[in-house]
């Protein structure tokens, strides 16, 4: 059988690079030019990808992207787990985690499935370091094949090997490239201009599929003091001291940048108003809980703003500058959301979220809620009481245990609730009472199927919540029940 490699050609690469770029035998400043041939020089041959220490990808040349399938700049900001099975994407990262826990550079014959499309590839990963040595990320130079053969394994290592020689000298391109063109120079977080790369492909996403997508501005407090009483040198380590202690509290899905000065962004993919507002809180708690020499604590003041239909990133970004605004005003060192969206609006049932208690946004209950029937209202008020409750303990830190354990309360309750409310539902021979049943089941049967998940840590915290506290407590018994208030007055 005869195995197809698309010749690498290293030689070719390597004395284009060096008559074209090189100077004294270093590496010039990167820039989109340069990107360019590079790219023209291995982008037909070779599938190129660069990865950072949390495997989102900073690089793709145009093949890369072909193995993909996908639109110029898509991979940037996301994860292989965006684009294949969780399992597949698993074997993907332990192959690259294996790069930065030994610091060499590894070969393997790897089958990619992209959703039943497979293809075959010889890569090799290696990792690529910074300015001051240190390992920043890890590199994929994949080659497709038609087969792979013992018989042409020996030639394959060759070329891979021959590969691994001349991409071990761009490393230090890449990293500089990395540095220009997506990060912050001071912090190493993301610089403006992939904020709003990333944001308008959220946007995008949600436009498209649905999925919600929330945004955060965060302004460091009182930061004007800091330059004129201590110097713009422990300026800057404040800032890293705030872009340290977010990305604690951030998961990897998300996305902060630098947006300018002491102005920060971060983007939360599939990410709605609640999931949001434990994020942002957690956020704040880590940068409230420093202790910087000289300076002491640093606080900041958050604003939240959450996708909605027309928005631009633009739109969504000055509801959360806004929000931001109202948190200075209030006080600083707290998180504000947008306004609220009133439930007359068919676009949106957001309205039953409020400030409960400074820093913390929960469901409150209001007399509008009601419906006139004492169980019914009685049991939506403490599935309110017990929603909040389960924030409070998320936002607490409590253990694993104690939050599972209210959990499992807040889901018997809504059980019983349901099972309640379809009795009188059938004393009031009400005609969408079936219907209303069967929405009940599926609620239940996914908030137990999440609930599984989470205890089996398959799921965030945040991601459960969001679900229990929007769909099933809030949205639901706000928006569905209220279809059948007629029948009981």
């Amino acid at each position: 059988m005869v195995v197809t490699i698309f010749a690498l050609s290293p030689e070719f690469c390597f004395h284009a690079l060096m008559s074209k770029e090189l100077a004294q035998n270093t590496f010039p400043l990167v820039n989109a030019e340069f990107l360019h041939s590079l790219g023209a020089l291995l982008g037909s041959t070779a599938m190129v990808g660069v990865k950072d220490k949390k495997f989102r990808y900073i690089y793709a040349n145009n093949s890369y992207e072909a193995l993909f399938r996908t639109d110029p700049g898509a991979l940037i900001g996301t994860t292989i787990k965006n684009w294949v099975t969780k399992d597949h994407a698993a074997e993907i990262e332990l192959r690259d985690a294996q790069v930065l826990d030994t610091g060499e550079a590894l070969k393997f014959l790897e089958q990619f499935d992209f959703d039943g499309r497979k293809v075959n590839c010889a890569t090799i990963r290696f990792p690529y370091k910074g300015a001051d040595g240190s390992t920043i990320g890890v590199a994929v130079v994949a080659i497709a094949l038609a087969d792979e053969t013992q018989s042409s394994a020996r030639k394959l290592n060759s070329e891979l090997d021959k590969a691994a020689r001349v991409i071990s000298d761009l490393q230090q391109t890449v990293s500089q490239l990395r540095e220009q063109v997506t990060t912050d120079q001071l912090t190493g977080v993301w610089n403006r201009a992939h904020i709003e790369t990333s944001a308008k492909r959220e946007i995008e996403m949600f436009n498209r599929y649905g999925h919600p997508f929330s945004v955060i501005f965060a302004d460091i407090d009182h930061f004007k003091n800091v330059n004129d009483k201590w110097g713009h040198a422990t300026g800057d380590e404040v800032i890293k001291a705030f872009c340290a202690a977010a990305q604690t509290a951030l998961r990897s899905t998300d996305i902060l940048g630098r947006w300018g000065g002491e102005e920060f962004v971060v983007l939360l993919p599939n990410t709605g108003r609640m999931s949001a507002s434990l994020t942002a809180e957690r956020m704040r708690v880590a940068i409230s809980d420093q202790d910087i020499p000289e300076v002491g604590q640093i606080t900041a003041s958050i604003g939240i703003a959450v996708s909605s239909i027309g928005d631009t990133f633009e739109s969504l970004l000055a509801r959360a500058d806004k929000a931001m605004y109202n948190a200075k005003e209030a006080g600083r060192n707290r998180v504000e959301i947008e306004s609220a969206i009133s439930l007359d609006d068919p676009g949106g049932m957001d309205d039953y979220y409020e400030v409960v208690t400074p820093n913390f946004v929960g469901l409150i209950w209001r007399s509008a809620y009601e419906c006139g029937h004492p169980l019914i209202d009685t049991q939506h008020r403490v599935l309110f009481e017990q929603s909040n409750e389960l924030m409070g303990a998320v936002l607490a830190g409590q253990p694993k245990d104690v939050i599972t354990s209210q959990i499992s309360a807040l889901l018997a309750e809504v059980v019983q609730h349901f099972e309640d409310e379809e009795a009188i539902f059938n004393e009031t021979e009400w005609p969408l009472a079936k219907e209303h049943h069967d929405i009940h089941q599926n609620l239940v049967a996914q908030a137990s199927d999440l609930a599984q998940k989470y205890e089996n840590d398959q799921l965030e915290i945040g991601e459960l919540f969001s679900f229990l506290a929007h769909e099933v407590v809030a949205k639901h018994m706000l928006a569905d029940d209220r279809k059948f208030f007629p029948y009981l007055k």
